[in-house]
Protein backbone atom coordinates (compact mmCIF):
# COMPACT_ATOMS: atom_id res chain seq x y z
CA UNK A 1 0.00 0.00 0.00
CA UNK A 2 0.95 3.59 0.00
CA UNK A 3 1.49 3.61 -3.78
CA UNK A 4 -1.73 5.43 -4.69
CA UNK A 5 -1.96 8.90 -6.09
CA UNK A 6 -3.98 11.40 -4.08
CA UNK A 7 -7.49 11.67 -5.45
CA UNK A 8 -7.50 8.25 -7.10
CA UNK A 9 -10.30 5.81 -6.41
CA UNK A 10 -10.27 2.06 -7.00
CA UNK A 11 -13.29 0.04 -8.14
CA UNK A 12 -13.32 -3.20 -6.16
CA UNK A 13 -15.38 -6.25 -7.11
CA UNK A 14 -16.42 -9.43 -5.37
CA UNK A 15 -16.96 -12.88 -6.79
CA UNK A 16 -17.84 -16.11 -4.98
CA UNK A 17 -15.41 -18.96 -5.58
CA UNK A 18 -16.33 -22.06 -3.64
CA UNK A 19 -16.34 -21.18 0.05
CA UNK A 20 -14.43 -17.93 -0.46
CA UNK A 21 -15.25 -14.49 -1.74
CA UNK A 22 -12.61 -13.12 -4.10
CA UNK A 23 -11.99 -9.37 -3.97
CA UNK A 24 -10.30 -7.76 -6.97
CA UNK A 25 -9.92 -4.45 -8.76
CA UNK A 26 -11.70 -3.58 -11.99
CA UNK A 27 -10.48 -0.03 -12.45
CA UNK A 28 -8.50 2.84 -11.04
CA UNK A 29 -9.96 6.32 -11.51
CA UNK A 30 -8.46 9.75 -11.05
CA UNK A 31 -9.68 13.32 -11.18
CA UNK A 32 -9.12 13.51 -14.94
CA UNK A 33 -12.89 13.39 -15.52
CA UNK A 34 -13.40 17.14 -15.34
CA UNK A 35 -15.52 18.55 -12.56
CA UNK A 36 -16.48 15.16 -11.13
CA UNK A 37 -14.42 13.42 -8.48
CA UNK A 38 -12.80 10.05 -9.04
CA UNK A 39 -15.17 8.59 -6.43
CA UNK A 40 -18.20 9.91 -8.33
CA UNK A 41 -16.97 8.47 -11.62
CA UNK A 42 -16.09 5.14 -10.02
CA UNK A 43 -19.54 4.92 -8.48
CA UNK A 44 -21.10 5.42 -11.95
CA UNK A 45 -19.14 2.69 -13.75
CA UNK A 46 -17.93 0.20 -11.15
CA UNK A 47 -20.84 -2.26 -11.30
CA UNK A 48 -20.53 -2.54 -15.09
CA UNK A 49 -16.75 -2.97 -14.89
CA UNK A 50 -17.18 -5.73 -12.31
CA UNK A 51 -19.87 -7.41 -14.42
CA UNK A 52 -17.41 -7.58 -17.35
CA UNK A 53 -15.03 -9.50 -15.05
CA UNK A 54 -17.67 -11.87 -13.66
CA UNK A 55 -18.20 -10.10 -10.35
CA UNK A 56 -20.30 -7.52 -8.59
CA UNK A 57 -19.43 -4.11 -7.22
CA UNK A 58 -17.90 -4.36 -3.76
CA UNK A 59 -17.21 -0.64 -3.52
CA UNK A 60 -15.12 2.34 -4.57
CA UNK A 61 -12.14 2.95 -2.31
CA UNK A 62 -9.43 5.57 -2.03
CA UNK A 63 -5.93 4.54 -0.86
CA UNK A 64 -6.70 4.94 2.85
CA UNK A 65 -9.87 2.87 2.56
CA UNK A 66 -8.02 0.17 0.57
CA UNK A 67 -5.68 -0.17 3.53
CA UNK A 68 -8.65 -0.47 5.90
CA UNK A 69 -10.31 -3.00 3.58
CA UNK A 70 -7.12 -5.05 3.45
CA UNK A 71 -6.87 -5.02 7.25
CA UNK A 72 -10.50 -6.13 7.56
CA UNK A 73 -10.62 -8.83 4.87
CA UNK A 74 -6.99 -9.73 4.16
CA UNK A 75 -6.67 -12.15 7.06
CA UNK A 76 -10.26 -13.43 6.98
CA UNK A 77 -10.36 -17.06 5.79
CA UNK A 78 -13.62 -16.39 3.92
CA UNK A 79 -12.02 -13.78 1.65
CA UNK A 80 -9.08 -13.63 -0.73
CA UNK A 81 -7.76 -10.32 -2.07
CA UNK A 82 -6.25 -10.67 -5.53
CA UNK A 83 -3.26 -8.42 -6.24
CA UNK A 84 -2.44 -7.20 -9.75
CA UNK A 85 1.28 -7.23 -10.43
CA UNK A 86 2.77 -7.79 -7.01
CA UNK A 87 1.69 -8.03 -3.39
CA UNK A 88 0.38 -4.73 -2.13
CA UNK A 89 -0.75 -3.63 -5.60
CA UNK A 90 -4.50 -4.17 -5.64
CA UNK A 91 -5.35 -1.35 -7.99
Amino acid sequence: WGHGVEGETCCMCSQRSGMKVLLFAAGDYSTRYGSHTAAWYCDQVCEVQCHFRGGHKFGCYDEQHLIMMSDKYGYNAGYQILHWNHYGDIC
